[in-house]
């Protein structure tokens, strides 16, 4: 609540800074990270009101349990979007549900229609070693109960984690044009081959722009070893160039 007066009290004195009346508050960027700290889905449709010039919005987490509540207003210029997690690691409650990702989910990607920087992770309850040693199971990991069709058709780079990903996510993700950059963490048994056939179905993906678990997908390298493999056969296998670079080389340098 603290927070949420701060920020309103802000809005309103950058707002009447810009003349009052209507005149939106120039904040484009807010990160609110740190160890534990997670923010309530109230207050995030909050922020979405009183700051719709925001292009770049950080978390470190949001609490989706208020996600069937108001809607988020549409940030228009919103560009980078980063969700560490949608639970407390150290809480007692469980993992979110397959229909409790999905819900966030869907508000969350009709919240940017120009988004080109997505990444989103559920997270992961702590199991002690208390917990270990009774054999405790951790909770399943949620699916995303097929929400990823709504990711808007502008993006380029997404990361996902410790969210289970199906055929129906693999397909969504094949209907992304300009996607060049994917990061699977945790995303479930299926993963590596849902990775492996979107580099068939998706021309501008490739194994070389796929991160899966850390490691490049098809090469059981770390990713910065991966990389250098990579570069070295590139460089190898093909005559140097006027400007010494190569696409993969300039791409990367935008990204």
């Amino acid at each position: 609540q603290l927070l949420e007066y701060d920020l309103r009290s802000l809005a309103r004195g950058w707002s009447e800074a810009r003349g009052g009346g209507s005149a939106a508050p120039l904040l484009t960027t807010f990160d609110l990270s740190g160890y534990g700290i997670m923010m309530s889905w109230q207050l995030l449709v909050s922020m979405s009101r009183l700051f719709p010039e925001l292009e770049e919005l950080t978390l470190s987490g949001v609490d989706i349990a208020g996600a069937t509540g108001a809607p988020l207003e549409v940030l228009p210029r919103l560009r980078k979007l980063r969700i560490g997690s949608f639970v407390r690691s150290f809480s007692s409650l469980g993992h979110k549900s397959t229909a409790e990702v999905g819900r966030a989910l869907r508000s969350l990607l009709t919240l940017a229609p120009g988004l080109e920087d997505l990444s989103l992770s559920h997270g992961t309850m702590y199991m002690s070693g208390k917990d270990r040693k009774a054999q405790l199971a951790r909770p399943p990991l949620p699916g995303c109960d097929g929400a990823l069709e709504l990711l808007p058709a502008s993006l380029l780079r997404l990361s996902l984690g410790t969210m289970v990903l199906n055929d129906d996510d693999k397909l969504a993700l094949a209907q992304l044009p300009q996607l060049r950059r994917l990061m699977l963490k945790e995303c479930g048994d299926d993963a590596r081959r849902i990775a492996t056939e979107l580099c068939q179905l998706s021309p501008q993906l490739s194994p070389s722009r796929i991160v899966l678990d850390n490691l490049l997908l098809g090469l059981a390298l770390p990713l910065s070893g991966a990389a250098e493999a990579s570069a070295s056969r590139r460089d190898s296998s093909r005559p140097p160039s006027a400007s010494g670079g190569d696409g993969m080389a300039d791409e990367s340098d935008e990204d």
